[in-house]
């Protein structure tokens, strides 16, 4: 489990989000994130996000945790093929 760091320019957290991280990713977004991404100044590696907002932060404990691993150890990890992105 990756428990971020923020730097101490972080601002108080005001929501939670569920993420896949995508470290593979960060050589080709990061210095995009680093500009564009607030999550970035928090530490959050290049990601995709599942669902957000998750729960607010005062929200998030330990049992909160401890079931979103187990709902999500299960599932198999899947590679990740880039493709162009499609905006609706």
């Amino acid at each position: 489990m990756t428990f971020l760091c923020p730097s101490p320019d972080a601002p108080a957290p005001t929501q939670t989000a569920v993420i896949a991280l995508v470290p593979e990713a960060e050589s080709l977004v990061g210095r995009y994130r680093q500009r564009l991404d607030a999550s970035a100044v928090w530490g959050v590696p290049a990601h995709v996000t599942v669902l957000l907002p998750f729960l607010a932060p005062h929200e998030v404990d330990e049992q909160v945790i401890a079931t979103l691993t187990a709902a999500v150890v299960s599932v198999l990890r899947l590679p990740l093929h880039p493709s162009p992105m499609v905006r609706a």
